[in-house]
C-alpha cells in the first residue's frame, strides 16, 4: 500500500486493528499518494491506534485522502500539534485542512515537493498552524480552501449504484421486502403486500429512475428483483 499509486478505495472495516496493525496502516498512510477512501468501521482501533493512523494521515505532504471512516479526526489531530479544528467539521472537512496546509506549505516553499513519506512532527505542527492562520487572516487563502472542499465532495462517488436493489424488512420486522421496479414489477399483481412496497419507500435510489443524469438499466434491475422473489424465503431466513 505504501508505494501502490493505483489503489483509491480501501474498506479494512470489520477487521480487528490492534497496536502493530495501526502502525502498519500508518505507515502506509505517511507514504501513500493515490488512496483517496480508507473505511476502517468496526475495526476496534483504541486511541493509540487511532493516533498512529491519523499521525499517517497528517504528516504525508502528498496525501489525496477525503474520506475516512471509523472515529472523528479533529479530536486527534489537536494532539499532534495541529490547531483546534471546529467541532462541526466533519472528517471530509478535516481532511480537505490536512490536504489545504500541504498545499499552503507548497506554495510559500517551505518543502521539497518531490520528498515521499512522513514529514518531521515539527514540520506538521508548523504547516498546519500557518494554513489555519492564514485562513483567518486571507480570503484567498479561504477560497482556496473551500474549492478543495467542494471538490472532495464533487468527485464523491454515490454510496449505491442507480440499479441497486435494497432490502429493508417489514413493519413487522419479520420479513424482508422487495422494492417494485420498472413496469414489468409495478404491475405484477402476484407479488404480495409483504414482499414488496411503494416506490417512494425505496429511498434515494428510487429517484434515480426520474433523474436523467443518472443511467439505469431496468431490464438488468428487474433481473435483479426477479432473482430475490425467487430466493426471498432463503434471504429471510438469513436475514432473521
Amino acid at each position: 500500500l505504501s508505494e501502490n499509486d493505483s489503489l483509491r478505495i480501501l474498506s479494512l472495516s470489520g477487521m480487528a486493528l490492534d497496536q502493530n496493525a495501526s502502525k502498519a496502516v500508518s505507515y502506509a498512510l505517511a507514504y501513500n499518494q493515490s488512496l483517496e477512501s480508507l473505511h476502517l468501521d468496526s475495526c476496534c482501533v483504541g486511541y493509540s491506534g487511532q493516533r498512529h493512523i491519523v499521525a499517517g494521515v497528517v504528516s504525508n505532504r502528498n496525501i489525496k485522502l477525503r474520506v475516512l471512516t471509523g472515529f472523528p479526526l479533529g479530536p486527534i489531530t489537536k494532539t499532534l500539534g495541529l490547531p483546534q479544528i471546529p467541532e462541526d467539521w466533519g472528517n471530509d472537512r478535516a481532511l480537505s485542512f490536512i490536504r489545504y496546509m500541504w498545499l499552503f506549505a507548497r506554495s510559500q516553499n517551505t518543502f521539497n515537493d518531490a520528498a515521499r513519506g512522513p514529514a518531521p512532527p515539527a514540520a506538521v505542527a508548523a504547516s498546519g498552524k500557518a494554513a489555519f492562520a492564514a485562513l483567518s487572516a486571507s480570503d484567498a487563502c479561504k477560497f482556496q480552501f473551500q474549492q478543495e472542499h467542494a471538490v472532495s465532495q464533487t468527485e464523491d462517488a454515490p454510496l449505491i449504484a442507480p440499479d441497486a436493489s435494497i432490502l429493508v424488512r417489514s413493519e413487522s420486522g419479520q420479513n424482508l421486502q422487495i422494492p417494485a421496479w420498472g413496469d414489468s414489477l409495478l404491475d405484477d399483481d402476484s407479488l404480495s403486500e409483504t414482499e414488496s412496497f411503494d416506490g417512494s419507500s425505496v429511498s434515494e435510489v428510487s429517484a434515480s429512475r426520474n433523474d436523467p443524469a443518472v443511467s439505469v438499466d431496468h431490464e438488468r434491475r428487474n433481473r435483479n428483483l426477479q432473482w430475490l422473489r425467487s430466493h426471498l424465503q432463503s434471504l429471510t431466513e438469513v436475514g432473521n
